[in-house]
């Protein structure tokens, strides 16, 4: 009887680690980040989301394409950044653009 104990007992433990490391996968979330200038009572600089874009944020963005052009995943952050900093190519150019109103 002992020899039927120790035989399934491994057994059971493999399983157990098999179950554990399929589980262990996770969906990676997204972050989006504005990086344009503050609209008043609309969006400010730097306000960042998690995987969807809330209401009423959505509405806004759809209809102003200008400003949420200037809504960039995390990975992209640092290189608008720098544009912006820098004053030169397509973000900077956005960014004058909504900064004199013209969204």
């Amino acid at each position: 009887m002992s020899e039927n104990n120790k035989s399934s007992a491994p057994t059971k433990a493999k399983t157990t680690v098999k179950e554990t490391a399929s589980t262990t996968v996770e969906k990676k979330s997204k972050l989006y980040c504005y990086c344009g200038p503050t609209i008043k009572n609309k969006v400010c600089k730097g306000l960042v989301f998690k995987d969807e874009i809330p209401e009423p944020f959505k509405t806004f963005f759809g209809e102003h394409p200008v400003v949420k052009s200037l809504l960039v995943e995390a990975e992209e952050l640092h290189n608008a950044m720098n544009s912006i900093k820098r004053r030169e190519g397509s973000y900077y150019a956005t960014y004058k653009k909504i900064k004199e109103g013209d969204y």
